[in-house]
């Protein structure tokens, strides 16, 4: 019902990719990358602010309908850092691995 307010035009969408639940054929937990999905429908440009550390403390760009040239990676921003979104864009962004998720 937001979506269909006037005043509401953006989302923004975290994918979990611990929290996948399924196992593998060896019984192991399946886990993937985690992603950030930012969408602005709006005619006019919105800044996003990312989450919280919790949620992860860098993230890489990996796709942009407002710069479809950038390389994926080539822009890491931090948690609770503004993103700008111009209007009617999407970005994706990638979480990436702490040293704690490394081993490290």
């Amino acid at each position: 019902r937001d979506w269909e307010r006037d005043a509401v035009h953006t989302i923004g969408l975290f994918l979990n990719g611990d929290a996948i639940g399924d196992l593998d054929r060896q019984g192991r937990r399946l886990r993937d990358d985690s992603f950030l999905l930012l969408v602005n429908s709006h005619f006019e440009d919105v800044d996003f602010l990312l989450p919280s550390r919790r949620y992860g403390a860098a993230w890489s760009l990996e796709l942009s309908t407002a710069l479809p040239d950038a390389e994926p990676g080539s822009t890491v921003q931090a948690a609770r850092q503004a993103v700008p979104m111009p209007a009617r864009s999407i970005k994706v962004f990638k979480r990436l691995p702490t040293d704690a998720d490394k081993g490290a």
